[in-house]
């Protein structure tokens, strides 16, 4: 998977490059997610490349919220395109994690 780690102060923005988050490469997503919980609790997943996501994306999704949280931390999601926002509303995804519309949107909620 490729992925582009970036410490913006205490937050760090994790750019998938891929456009997809499928069974194919959702081990590797989240070990690329595991190297940026290092000392990370504030994690900002930049979507702009994902065209598609299934359930295996999901899962991991949900998988490193729950990382995440259980170390009192919390991740939100931002550039989320129209296909895969529509899948997060159809799984009620957004109801556990935060969509913002742009990367400075999704910073900023961490900040406040």
């Amino acid at each position: 998977m490729n992925a582009i780690i970036e410490k913006c102060d205490d937050i760090v923005v994790v750019d998938v490059a891929n456009e997809s988050i499928d069974a194919s490469n959702s081990g590797d997503f989240k070990h690329d997610l595991e190297a940026a919980f290092e000392d990370n609790t504030r994690i900002v997943l930049d979507l702009s490349h994902v065209e598609f996501v299934d359930s295996a994306g999901l899962g991991a999704m949900v998988w490193a919220l729950k990382q995440l949280t259980s170390r009192g931390g919390d991740m939100c999601l931002c550039n989320v395109n129209g296909s895969v926002r529509a899948l997060f509303e159809l799984v009620r995804m957004h109801k556990l994690v935060s969509v913002f519309n742009s990367r400075d949107e999704a910073i900023v909620s961490f900040k406040e």
